[in-house]
């Protein structure tokens, strides 16, 4: 077996494990136990990702030390893994740790807008001022979803790089589904060559001011939105069967789900063939269906311990 004859310890394999697990015969828990303890901390926390993504029983409590230290190089994969395995712990340490490394996070922003709750718009609020974490905030923005998250992305709109604008449009866009038709960025000569006009030149900014001054009092105060609609689990499942949402957006969607729900209905990938997202979506349809009047609707569910 190709896995066995393979320095196991030296693997940089990630997401392929859900694959590996999922699908071939070695997808047996036992035969990857015995790989946890073997020293290599980035193999260890795969093994628990792919654990927690097909919902497999497991004493995560391992990952526990790697809440502790956000200077280490693998804490903000033990804080996903943690999340998708419903210990809230993940979302303490976040709290706690967050604030010291602002300039370097990639990810916590997303993390806290899938599994925190509105009051950790504080920290978003201070990584968006750090150019390395502001296209990640941008997006962990729309994912957020609450009205005070909407002028944020606005005056994000005004900034010179043209792909932190399209990610402010698309988490607006997430947030209210308002449909503004706007005009594309025109080319313009600059010290450098070609560069793309800022959104101050083309509008956008001033579309979308237009906008909230019309429509902000339809957008209540701590209340999450997708998609203009009051957040429930539904808007993830809504969310994973557009077909107009990008790739990046249905993906999240489902492990939000996950994270929010603590449920294992189904694996989902946004990439596989259109029958078996299709099968995935009605599974959590039918779940949520049956389980929906059992979940507050205004508030922030986690399941986690």
């Amino acid at each position: 077996m190709l896995y066995q004859e393979s320095k196991l310890s030296d693997l940089k394999l990630n997401n392929h494990f859900v694959d590996i697990f999922d699908y071939r015969s070695v997808m047996k828990p036992d035969f990857w136990n015995s790989f946890i303890d073997v020293g290599n901390i980035e193999l260890t926390l795969n093994i628990f990702e792919a654990y927690a993504k097909l919902g497999w029983e497991f004493d995560y409590s391992k990952l526990d030390d790697l809440l502790t230290d956000s200077e280490d190089e693998f804490f903000e994969q033990a804080v996903y893994v943690s999340l998708l395995a419903g210990k809230s712990n993940a979302i303490k340490a976040m709290r706690v740790l967050y604030p010291e490394h602002l300039e370097k996070v990639k990810h916590l922003p997303l993390y806290l807008a899938m599994a925190g709750e509105s009051v950790d718009l504080t920290f978003l609020k201070k990584s968006i001022e750090h150019p390395d974490s502001l296209l990640p905030t941008v997006q962990s923005l729309g994912v957020m979803g609450t009205s005070d998250c909407i002028p944020i992305l606005i005056d994000t709109l005004k900034d010179s790089d043209l792909g932190v604008q399209r990610t402010a449009v698309e988490s607006l866009e997430l947030i209210t589904n308002a449909n503004i038709d706007l005009p594309e960025p025109v080319l313009k000569e600059g010290p450098e060559g070609i560069e793309f006009m800022v959104s101050a030149e083309t509008g956008w900014d001033k579309a979308w001011n237009s906008w909230w001054f019309d429509n902000k009092n339809q957008f209540n105060p701590g209340i999450r939105y997708r998609r203009g609609e009051t957040f429930t689990l539904g808007s993830c499942i809504n969310e994973m069967a557009n077909p107009n949402a990008t790739y990046w957006t249905r993906q999240h969607s489902y492990y939000e789900l996950l994270i929010r729900s603590g449920a294992r209905i189904s694996r989902f990938e946004a990439d596989w063939w259109v029958n078996d997202q299709l099968e995935a979506i009605e599974k959590w349809n039918q779940w949520y269906q049956e389980s929906k009047e059992k979940i507050p609707t205004h508030q922030w569910p986690f399941n986690g311990n």
